[in-house]
């Protein structure tokens, strides 16, 4: 595994309860709900917010500060804009690009585990709190087929 990537998985081998443990070198960092609305990091709460009946804005919040935005398939964070869509055909993946360029990804596990062995692997310069919103908004693209 390459430092810094995280990687994911339902917290029960069989009738996965839309709940996943995310890690980091082997340590849980993060417990995600699918169709949950906030999640714990460090010591910090974090709400994701979403607005639109379809859903199709989505808020990352720490307090009242907001850390990032994804709107359809893009995201603000930091002050540039980002964009991830999908690039897989047969095993799910979404990249992430930045000028044009694909600079990261999150992908799943292969047929027909796909939502088993999931892995972030982004910039450096993405807070694991952003990675985990992205993957939390991945996870119910996914689910929701």
């Amino acid at each position: 595994m390459i430092p810094g990537m995280l990687e994911a998985s339902p917290n029960r081998r069989f009738w996965p309860t839309g709940t996943y443990e995310v890690s980091e070198a082997g340590k849980i960092i993060a417990k995600l709900n699918i169709l949950g609305k906030a999640f714990d990091l460090a010591g910090s709460r974090f709400e994701v917010v979403r607005e639109g009946f379809f859903g199709t804005k989505y808020t990352l919040k720490c307090g009242d500060a907001i850390v990032a935005t994804v709107t359809g398939k893009s995201l603000l964070y930091g002050g540039r804009e980002w964009e991830f869509k999908s690039i897989g055909w047969l095993n799910p993946e979404f990249g992430l690009f930045g000028n044009g360029s694909q600079v990261g990804a999150i992908t799943g596990g292969s047929f027909p585990n796909r939502l088993r062995g999931i892995t972030i692997n982004v910039p450096e310069d993405f807070p694991q709190a952003v990675q985990l919103f992205l993957l939390l908004i991945v996870l119910r693209e996914w689910t929701s087929d």
